[in-house]
């Protein structure tokens, strides 16, 4: 093919659109190159968008080419040269196209969807656990429990801990009982970030109630649950970042369910004898890889 070969394609609107200018040959392509080579092919043939919608449309054929790149890169690709294949830039900027159109669909259908989280449902909250355990785990990873003696001088230990910490207080009120965790040489103390149903999971209900009712800052009595003995401080009752990023997976997750449900429907009444496994040559698919 020539060096200076055009494709011309029919794009949205009815109107006509150079694919490529000016064709030129890249050899040992990396997948940097590649991926903005495929970017600015679909940038090229989008040029009245409003600047905002060229924002919107640039990150969404960034993270498409990204995906597509990352793919390749798992199946052992080093060389991409074949995105400067006419060929290949004409599937790639379909490819753009039709994701666009579909994230519009996507957006108009979920429009409807009543998902919300609260923030509360969302709550994430970190703390320090000074752990006295009970227990150990021995050389084919089964707990043991430990002897009563055993439990009875961690008990000690907790007290005379809880017993210093409540003494320091008096002259620091600020005080941060993490380096008392690596004093006592405890294996198992450490700092968690939990929601309400991870914490209720592992500690129980005396526990969660506890921490619930702690300010940042605040230090327990010592706690006695079925694997030992734990004095806890809040560090945040609500830890701001941790919460954000949960609710966002919460929500998208009870989108996607949302979505889920309505494709379902959607094919059952489309095609009621449609199953994926069927309809889709699976071997067939797998085989799909660039050379």
């Amino acid at each position: 093919m020539s060096d200076e070969t055009k494709i011309i394609q029919k794009a949205a609107l009815g109107s006509d659109t150079t694919q490529i200018g000016e064709q030129n040959n890249y050899y040992g392509m990396t997948a940097e190159e590649a991926s903005n080579l495929a970017i600015k092919l679909f940038m090229d043939n989008f040029p009245r968008l409003q600047e905002e919608a060229k924002k919107i449309a640039k990150e969404r054929a960034e993270e498409l080419c990204k995906n597509i790149v990352d793919k390749l890169k798992k199946q052992g690709k080093t060389n991409f040269s074949e995105f400067s294949d006419p060929d290949i830039q004409y599937i790639l900027n379909k490819s753009h196209q039709e994701n666009a159109l579909a994230k519009k669909i996507y957006d108009h259908v979920m429009s409807d969807s009543s998902a919300e989280v609260s923030d509360e449902q969302a709550r994430m909250t970190t703390f320090y656990d000074m752990f006295f355990e009970c227990y150990y785990e021995d050389d084919f990873g089964n707990i043991v429990v430990y002897s009563k003696d055993k439990i009875a001088e961690q008990k000690q230990k907790a007290d005379e801990a809880y017993t210093s910490i409540k003494q320091q207080l008096s002259d620091n009120p600020n005080l941060n009982i993490t380096f008392l965790g690596h004093t006592n040489n405890l294996q198992y103390a450490g700092s968690h970030t939990m929601s309400k149903d991870q914490i209720l999971e592992s500690y129980g209900q005396e526990v969660l109630d506890t921490l619930y009712d702690m300010q940042d800052g605040d230090i327990s009595q010592v706690i006695e649950t079925e694997n030992g003995y734990h004095i806890f401080q809040m560090t945040y009752l609500t830890d701001e970042k941790a919460t954000a990023t949960n609710k966002a997976e919460l929500t998208k997750a009870a989108n996607d369910a949302y979505f889920n449900n309505l494709l379902t429907n959607w094919v059952s009444k489309i095609d009621k004898d449609y199953t994926y496994s069927k309809s889709v040559n699976t071997d067939v698919y797998s085989m799909i890889t660039f050379n």
